[in-house]
């Protein structure tokens, strides 16, 4: 729990103009809920199921801000645990703790934008623009029915087939592999977006298009619409795990 308030306080730093002595007033444990994140993780395979999560609210000098902690299973580094020390850090490597801000406002959604780098969101963004323009028929020729559609896959009734997943997955496999491969905060921000991207352009085309829209936006809205595209991911993952296409990328 000292290492993950410290993560949190690595967050909190963003607004130690406003407030230099945060506190946490209460947390809760939620082990059997898949936050939105691990979720796409775990399903799309590049990560384990996390064994635990929590939400922690801290008071901001009197406003409430909530925390998502996903805590994850290293198998590999078992054999290098060892007792802590009093406020050691990296003793017991195989636990990994992943902590950000809850998207309960855009403000929070902007916190999570600014800590992916030390540049700008506007710079950040740019970046992607640049890198990911994908061909304009991907997102019909993936589509459920194999027509094209106005509307998010994410959205509608159809069922997700599980070739229509690994389809995604084949689409997006070199930014996967580039987000296992990255090293340092910077570098990982940017293959995250750039996968997130790369699967929102195939299943969630309408918000995809509104967040690379909006580069001329303030960083507040850029981050809103990016939370609005990593929501839909998320719902569209879910409608694939009930439609039976899990098993087919375990």
């Amino acid at each position: 729990n000292e290492l993950t308030w410290k993560r949190v306080l690595e967050w909190e730093k963003l607004h130690c103009d406003t407030c230099e002595s945060p506190k946490l007033v209460r947390f809760l444990g939620r082990p059997d809920e898949l936050t939105p994140k691990a979720f796409l993780r775990y399903y799309l395979g590049f990560a384990p199921r996390p064994f635990d999560r929590h939400d922690w609210t801290v008071d901001r000098c009197g406003t409430e801000v909530r925390y998502i902690i996903d805590y994850y299973d290293v198998v590999d580094a078992h054999g290098k645990d060892r007792l802590p020390q009093l406020e050691e850090e990296g003793a017991v490597p195989s636990i990994w703790v992943d902590v950000r801000p809850a998207l309960d406002s855009p403000a929070a959604a902007a916190d999570r934008m600014r800590m992916m780098a030390s540049s700008s969101l506007s710079s950040i963004t740019e970046n992607i623009f640049a890198r990911h323009q994908p061909d304009p028929t991907d997102a019909a020729d993936l589509t459920p029915a194999g027509s094209a559609t106005s509307n998010s896959a994410a959205t509608g009734s159809e069922r997700v087939s599980p070739s229509y997943v690994d389809a995604v997955r084949e689409r997006c496999a070199d930014r996967m592999e580039a987000l296992k491969a990255c090293d340092g905060d910077r570098e990982c921000a940017l293959a995250h977006i750039a996968l997130t991207m790369c699967i929102a352009d195939q299943v969630c085309p309408k918000e995809a298009e509104a967040f690379k829209g909006s580069r001329a936006s303030g960083e507040d809205m850029q981050a809103n619409l990016y939370g609005q595209v990593e929501e839909c991911i998320s719902r569209w993952g879910q409608k694939a795990n009930s439609s039976g296409a899990q098993g087919a990328a375990a």
